[in-house]
């Protein structure tokens, strides 16, 4: 936490970016993280919405919201300079989504199919924003292309469990959207675009 508030960018950088790592209690990192995006440097400002969303803070000061949204579309500018990597593209969705965002995280997880087609975790959260905009069947389809024995196989087939029951309960196969609550409970936290 104490590197957070270093004088070098680098090590500031660093620090926030590691504040959103498992082990941190948002409780006690939310107020360093707050005051990072506000940082001088954009480098460390562009990984506390990182940090912030990984461990899954919902409510920040007043002050710092409008701070928190500058930064977050300075993560996005700053992940389009790498937009032939699939797997920056991967974490621009799951960012999408963590920000209840289906549409921008079905493009991005679109992109990273495109480039590497065999990116299963791209076709999971595929999937995920496909529920969220309402097109099971599509969810459905993303969901039951992905290679059983893959990382990403068990929690496909929860999800497709989930579809088929909550489908039989409406009793119809597409519906209006839904919140992503259960399913963003399950994405991993962010890679950072640093490497």
């Amino acid at each position: 936490v104490a590197a957070a508030t270093s004088e070098h960018a680098a090590i500031r950088a660093t620090a926030v970016i590691g504040l959103g790592e498992a082990g941190f209690a948002p409780d006690a990192t939310m107020p360093v993280l707050a005051n990072a995006l506000g940082d001088s440097r954009r480098v460390v400002r562009v990984g506390a919405p990182h940090s912030l969303m990984n461990l899954r803070v919902a409510t920040l000061p007043a002050a710092a919201v409008p701070l928190f949204e500058a930064a977050k579309r300075d993560y996005l500018t700053r992940a389009t300079l790498l937009a032939d990597d699939p797997g920056v593209l991967l974490d621009v969705g799951k960012f999408h989504l963590m920000n209840q965002d289906a549409e921008q995280a079905s493009r991005a997880l679109e992109g990273s199919l495109r480039l590497d087609g065999n990116l299963h975790a791209a076709r999971y959260f595929l999937a995920v924003g496909r529920l969220a905009q309402g097109r099971v069947s599509d969810a459905r389809e993303l969901l039951i292309a992905i290679p059983k024995g893959t990382a990403y196989s068990e929690s496909a087939a929860k999800l497709l469990a989930a579809e088929v029951a909550q489908a039989a309960v409406e009793g119809h196969a597409d519906h209006p959207g839904r919140e992503l609550g259960p399913a963003v409970e399950g994405l991993e936290p962010l890679e950072d675009l640093h490497d």
